[in-house]
């Protein structure tokens, strides 16, 4: 089954089963529910099989913004981020050592993090301020949580934003402290070391890619690839050659540009061209 390192903020999966990837969310519930209906498909014939969300379950577009909404953000969507997080709380009960989510900026704004306005001037408050006090307690609770890195032996890490080299290897991130950056600004944040780069960073250079994918491979299984999310590409899918794929699985994307991951845990992707589409490349809706 999936480990965890004594302070819970690398997930490291095992070297079998199925693993399904989505990135940010940002309070999409129909999205949400699609990518667990096949997590769930998939489940219901092989237990070992897992879906990992890279961040941002929360913070969606207001009602008032449809009107003025960007094209080159996608679907204007119903920001349903308290739904979200019901409906995580419930299948991690349900799906304990099979459901996981990393930490994204978003979700880092309700547990030390500067609070973000993408979509309200303060939309860290203003979700808050739709919680019940028990809600808003279970909600805390597991940010406080959440990895910040995942790694399998397939050759993939898994982290919100674009990798950061900024430690001496995985141990150092066991170590991060969330707290105490309310204040910071992006600059701030982005100069603040590994945890403010992991979470807000959209590009890194190759040969810090490389080197931070030598400091996070594990039990002699080198990781070639950085999966990431975070940022919007229009197809859905960016390679950053030679060894980053940024990942849209929702949130500024239309929904025929939708992507998500389906990866064979046993397989070693040792480049880019490994990941393939239609094979681990999917769309979440093939119809659209």
């Amino acid at each position: 089954m999936v480990e965890t390192s004594p302070n819970e903020r690398v997930l490291l999966f095992p070297a079998t089963g199925t693993l399904y990837v989505a990135g940010d969310i940002h309070g999409n519930r129909r999205d949400f529910l699609e990518i667990v209906r096949l997590f769930r498909r998939t489940y219901a014939r092989n237990k070992m099989s897992f879906l990992l969300f890279l961040g941002d379950l929360v913070h969606g577009p207001s009602d008032a913004s449809k009107q003025s909404w960007p094209r080159e953000l996608g679907e204007h969507f119903p920001d349903e981020s308290v739904a979200v997080i019901r409906d995580y709380l419930r299948l991690k009960k349900r799906f304990a050592g099979n459901i996981f989510s990393l930490l994204g900026n978003h979700d880092h704004s309700h547990v030390g993090g500067p609070h973000t306005g993408k979509f309200y001037e303060d939309e860290t408050l203003h979700l808050e301020a739709q919680m019940s006090p028990k809600l808003l307690a279970q909600m805390k609770e597991l940010f406080a949580r959440l990895p910040l890195l995942a790694v399998t032996r397939a050759g993939l890490v898994f982290s919100h934003a674009s990798p950061s080299a900024a430690l001496d290897g995985l141990d150092d991130v066991d170590q991060v402290e969330l707290e105490g950056y309310e204040s910071c600004g992006v600059q701030q944040m982005l100069q603040s070391g590994f945890l403010g780069q992991i979470l807000w960073r959209r590009y890194a250079p190759a040969p810090e890619v490389d080197e931070y994918l030598a400091k996070t491979s594990r039990g002699g299984f080198a990781n070639r690839i950085a999966v990431y999310s975070h940022d919007v590409v229009d197809e859905g899918i960016a390679r950053i050659e030679p060894n980053q794929l940024c990942v849209c699985t929702s949130f500024g994307v239309y929904d025929a540009q939708k992507r998500y991951l389906k990866l064979d845990l046993s397989r070693r992707y040792e480049r880019l061209d490994d990941l393939v589409e239609g094979r681990e490349i999917r769309r979440l809706w093939p119809d659209a």
